[in-house]
């Protein structure tokens, strides 16, 4: 998911359709923040967008390489989480 997620934020929004389920999958976890299970609930600064987000998860994904084999969703809330934990 890694190419299709740096699509996302770089193309000008032209998506494909593995670029839709990278933004789609990030929206859906930044709806669902507060519900997420212990230790993966989100609690982003307001107004962050959803560029931003994924964003944050290709950071995520590019520092972690030797997770990439792992479910994108897992890896997905872990970069949020990390990145905008809940005190």
């Amino acid at each position: 998911m890694l190419p299709h997620c740096q699509h996302y934020v770089t193309d000008n929004y032209r998506y494909e359709v593995w670029d839709g389920d990278c933004g789609g999958t990030v929206d859906t976890l930044l709806f669902l923040r507060e519900s997420l299970p212990d230790g993966f609930k989100v609690c982003h600064p307001k107004g962050v967008t959803s560029a931003q987000a994924v964003r944050v998860v290709v950071n995520y994904l590019q520092s972690h390489p030797q997770d990439l084999h792992q479910p994108f969703r897992i890896l997905a809330m872990t970069a949020l989480s990390q990145a905008w934990p809940c005190k």
